[in-house]
């Protein structure tokens, strides 16, 4: 009785859409996705944070640090969920990113040169749905793409002598940081109804107070030991562009 209750349900689906050629079969299309990510942001107190440093240390500075703002890298996940129904195609979907950005100055202290680098890396997981319309059996508008992510964000310190390295010092956020994604893009199949690069344009925000060690100190600015406030203002436009290979349930 049980192995007929599929069966049952997929004819009722169906039914339900006219016999219409859904083409993802019974229950939808579900798939894995990869690709690369574009990320702007305002980085208000970490941008202090350097013109401080740039300051303090101008007179044996290379090179001086320069501010941050975009962060690049990866991005993975599924579609759990994909359907169209009558035109109007429907998606859920979980997914992790992995951005980073670094910036160094270059120094001369003690007879020997330094490198003095920050690097920023937010790595989250997240869930989202999108909303689109079938403009032909090639091309689907996302008309909304929509996220909630949730993870953390790391700023490590790093200083590179005549003498080697010396060890990394990490900081992180003081609380779970949460962030969303709103916009739009399109999806283009290569290989109908299996194979498609997907695109997406819109805003992804998100923000940071202060950032703290092992040993809850707070990164603080050089010349006044200040804790640097507003680490992030503000997170800005995005971008993704991915590859996504789809399989009907």
């Amino acid at each position: 009785m049980n192995y007929k209750l599929p069966v049952i349900l997929c004819v009722l689906f169906y039914s339900s859409l006219n016999a219409q050629q859904i083409g993802f079969g019974c229950l939808g299309l579900v798939g894995g996705f990869g690709g690369y990510q574009y990320q702007k942001y305002k980085a208000t107190g970490l941008n202090a944070y350097m013109n401080d440093f740039n300051s303090v240390a101008k007179d044996s500075l290379s090179s001086g640090f320069k501010h941050f703002g975009t962060l690049t890298g990866y991005r993975l996940g599924i579609n759990f969920y994909r359907q169209n129904f009558q035109g109007l195609v429907f998606t859920i979907k979980g997914f992790y990113s992995s951005v980073s950005e670094k910036s160094s100055a270059n120094y001369n202290s003690l007879g020997g040169n330094k490198t003095y680098s920050l690097e920023l890396k937010s790595s989250n997981p997240g869930v989202g749905v999108d909303i689109g319309l079938a403009v032909t059996s090639a091309l689907h508008w996302k008309v909304v793409d929509a996220g909630l992510t949730y993870g953390d964000i790391k700023l490590t310190k790093s200083y590179n002598t005549v003498n080697g390295m010396m060890p990394d010092e990490e900081y992180s956020v003081n609380k779970t940081h949460l962030g969303y994604s709103v916009g739009t893009g399109f999806i283009f199949y290569i290989i109908e109804k299996y194979v498609s690069l997907e695109g997406t344009v819109g805003i992804n925000n998100f923000s940071v107070d202060y950032f703290k060690n092992n040993s809850d100190a707070l990164f603080s600015y050089l010349s006044s030991q200040n804790p640097v406030k507003n680490a992030i203002e503000t997170g800005g436009f995005s971008t993704t562009i991915q590859l996504n290979v789809g399989f009907p349930l």
